[in-house]
């Protein structure tokens, strides 16, 4: 804490930024661009390479002008983005993000960490997770996320990462997002490792974990809370049944929860059966 926040001179930040961006956190957004492509553009430009053909995606693609709008890399193309990004809407700010992450020619996980740092620290609602910025809140639940989905991938579970992916995908849609099926997807992802580990593709999700309990030791009341988070997306009354569409609407929290508590669940369960010997590979 700093010392005019201790003594009271200056307030604490303590609202979440989520349908709005303040102008101290565009500008440290923009430092970060500044280090991973305005000063690389400055040293290493050339026509025919991968940073050229970065910039002539990102005219195409993102901000749509004419090639032949794109002004001299060495002089005055940071004032000419600058400008862009200045006028930027708060969700084309985070659109943008989300283009450099996954079409810069290089250094993309540092550009990541270093972006997800401001979010943080000036409180933003938004993080750089999978592919895409998404809407969540809280460090922990952030790195449940990020480890299922690199666990699944490593081990190879690809129904699991798709699955995941997707939720996360539906989840974080800022034009529209669609909370319902985000769950459908989470649970799915759920059911997919559990019919993987229990070796039995066409099993139940009930009778899966009763096979899991038996050869990897889950506990009975940890089964048991698989099996209520489950029944809440598939029962009669579930999310997956249309007929419950407008009784139960689903709201961001509910599908927050459901991604964060399933990728909670298939990082448990990967864990566990590892330990019991069981490759996935």
């Amino acid at each position: 804490m700093k010392f005019s926040d201790r003594v009271g001179i200056t307030k604490i930040k303590t609202e979440l930024q989520i349908n709005s961006i303040n102008d101290v956190l565009k500008v440290r957004i923009y430092n970060i661009i500044i280090i991973f492509l305005i000063d690389r553009l400055k040293y290493h430009i050339r026509e025919s390479g991968s940073l050229y053909e970065f910039i002539r995606l990102m005219w195409h693609y993102f901000l749509k002008l004419d090639f032949d709008e794109i002004p001299p890399i060495k002089d005055s193309f940071n004032d000419f983005l600058k400008q862009y990004f200045i006028e930027f809407e708060w969700y084309e700010v985070y659109n943008f993000l989300e283009f450099l992450y996954q079409e810069l020619p290089y250094n993309n996980e540092k550009f990541k960490e270093s972006i997800n740092k401001v979010l943080e620290e000036e409180l933003s609602g938004y993080r750089i997770i999978g592919n895409e910025v998404v809407q969540i809140t809280d460090r922990k639940e952030v790195k449940e996320i990020e480890e299922a989905l690199l666990k699944s991938k490593e081990n190879k579970l690809n129904a699991v990462n798709r699955h995941l992916d997707s939720a996360l995908s539906k989840f974080s849609n800022k034009e529209k997002p669609d909370y319902r099926n985000s769950i459908k997807e989470s649970i799915s992802a759920v059911e997919s490792i559990s019919k993987i580990i229990s070796g039995n593709p066409k099993a139940e999700f009930g009778e899966a974990l009763e096979i899991i309990e038996k050869n990897i030791g889950i506990h009975k009341a940890l089964k048991k809370g698989f099996l209520a988070i489950y029944g809440y997306s598939s029962d009669s009354g579930g999310i997956r049944h249309a007929m419950t569409d407008e009784l139960n609407p689903v709201h961001f929290e509910d599908a927050k929860f459901m991604l964060i508590a399933c990728s909670a669940l298939i990082n448990y369960l990967i864990v566990k059966a590892d330990k019991s010997g069981i490759s996935f590979k």
